[in-house]
């Protein structure tokens, strides 16, 4: 190879190309790589446009980045690749036992006694929402720690009705 670059294969195009499984390409990948065959350069990641980039590769059998090969298959140990996929994360979804409030959407945990998610109100004016006290360990957008403040520091003021007041024009404003 004469340009000595990382090279990429992403598990879908890989599949079409080949009329496989994307599954079956990425178990591939992880294969080449135990055995000694490639090593990740950079692995993969969204991009900036939000699309998934593929995790760049070099063949440990050519020269990259002016560097000779390493050659890693000849160092392999002998154990055979088994392959393990990796599990993936489960959306959170309410406990059995939690109830939940469609008026202010919030979970409440029985077990703990807490709001689980922010109070958000569908409907009405920010003056109908309740009044919560904060506990010690309640994530607060206040930039102290809840035991530094005091209560009449963190109660809020009621809201006032607007006022109107007439504005006093000087002479050399009326003139412009």
């Amino acid at each position: 190879m004469r340009l000595q670059n990382a090279v990429y294969l992403s598990a879908r195009i890989g599949a079409e190309e080949l009329g496989s499984s994307k599954d079956y390409i990425a178990r591939w990948h992880h294969e080449l790589q135990h055995y000694g065959f490639t090593v990740v350069v950079s692995d993969a990641h969204l991009g900036v446009e939000g699309h998934g980039k593929a995790a760049h590769v070099r063949l440990t059998e050519a020269w990259y980045a002016g560097k000779p090969p390493t050659r890693d298959f000849e160092r392999w140990d002998g154990t055979k690749f088994r392959y393990t996929k990796k599990k993936q994360k489960q959306k959170p979804v309410p406990q059995t036992g939690d109830t939940l409030s469609r008026k202010l959407g919030t979970v409440a945990s029985r077990k703990v006694g807490t709001v689980s998610k922010a109070s958000v109100l569908q409907t009405g004016d920010i003056r109908e929402a309740p009044q919560t006290v904060l506990q010690t360990g309640d994530i607060t957008s206040l930039t102290t720690p809840l035991s530094a403040c005091s209560a009449e520091k963190t109660a809020r003021l009621p809201w006032g009705a607007p006022t109107l007041e007439p504005m006093i024009l000087s002479e050399s404003s009326r003139e412009t």
